[in-house]
């Protein structure tokens, strides 16, 4: 038990660095406000008076003093008494710390005094960071929820959806000709439709640059049609929001891959392409169909919305195109960072 107390103590030091505040302080016999104390305990080193203090819930602070045979006696305080270091006389036989709340953002400091519990939007042992991903949420139901990517500089709004540890940006019911009909500054930071959603490409760039993350594209939300890829990311915006993947997973797929390549139909791939807008529109295709997406210079076959049918298009074998219901995008956690 001494020895996880003592684990416990060092981790707390070397992650939070200033959760324990510790200062030197003189003539201890002297000390004043002694009635504060909660536990006098035999110890070996300040280190196990701090572990003793940090199992104690009602502990603020830990005295520890060395006797003339040399044993040291640990006092922990209910309070911290002290004041600066130079209204004590200098004699060197003590030290006295105080234990501050580790928890940042308005948490809470739990009885095992090594971690929080934090407000809806914080998370961590600590409550100093936004959730990385949806994969972090307890809430079982559909949201929005502010998260942050691990090692990007800003908080982002996303729908979040805990299926299967997926998180979801989507389209799903009818659209009208228009509604995909966007800037380019409204498809980088995402936008609503209705009771559907666009997730936004700085969103989907700061997603995938933190780990591997597989897209399932819902073909057909009733008949469970799909298109899975593995490993699929989004570049930054100097680079156009390209994509890129490691695998089309043909075992999970109902459809071809439409990103690949495919002579037959005419179509090149649309790997590494730049996304297209009607105001940032290097082929005419967004203009053309009326929806922001990945074009190649034949407009190609894949189409997140068709004005002529009203439904996002995509080739289902290697030489024929049908027409869906608009697309579903989820991203699902494959390997965590």
């Amino acid at each position: 038990m001494l020895l996880v107390l003592l684990f416990h103590l060092s981790l707390l030091v070397l992650v939070r660095g200033q959760q324990i505040t510790q200062q030197k302080y003189f003539a201890c016999s002297q000390r004043e406000s002694v009635n504060t104390t909660l536990l006098d305990v035999a110890v070996t080193s300040l280190i196990q008076c701090g572990a003793k203090c940090l199992e104690h819930s009602e502990c603020k602070s830990g005295h520890i003093c060395q006797g003339e045979d040399g044993t040291k006696l640990c006092s922990l305080g209910s309070d911290w008494p002290f004041g600066d270091c130079d209204v004590l006389q200098v004699n060197e036989k003590c030290s006295s710390y105080k234990i501050v709340n580790p928890c940042e953002n308005g948490g809470t400091l739990n009885p095992d005094g090594y971690s929080c519990t934090c407000t809806s939007l914080w998370y961590d042992t600590f409550c100093q960071r936004y959730r990385y991903d949806c994969i972090e949420s307890e809430n079982s139901q559909t949201t929005v929820m502010a998260i942050q990517p691990k090692n990007y500089h800003t908080a982002l709004l996303v729908i979040c959806q805990q299926q299967q540890n997926s998180l979801v940006g989507y389209f799903t019911g009818q659209l009208a000709p228009g509604d995909l009909n966007k800037t380019y500054e409204q498809y980088k930071v995402g936008f609503l439709v209705g009771g559907s959603s666009w997730m936004g490409l700085e969103t989907m760039h700061a997603l995938t640059r933190q780990g591997e993350y597989r897209l399932t594209i819902k073909l057909n939300l009733f008949t469970g049609l799909q298109v899975v890829y593995d490993d699929f990311n989004v570049s930054s915006e100097a680079e156009g929001y390209s994509f890129n993947y490691s695998t089309f997973r043909e075992d999970l797929s109902n459809y071809t891959d439409g990103f690949a390549a495919i002579p037959s139909i005419g179509s090149g791939s649309l790997v590494g392409l730049p996304f297209s807008t009607f105001d940032k529109d290097p082929y005419g295709c967004a203009a053309r169909y009326g929806a922001g997406w990945w074009y190649d210079a034949n407009c190609g076959p894949v189409l997140a919305y068709d004005p002529a049918f009203k439904r996002a298009r995509w080739p289902d074998t290697s030489t024929t195109v049908k027409n869906a219901r608009t697309f579903m995008f989820s991203f699902k956690l494959m390997r965590y960072y």
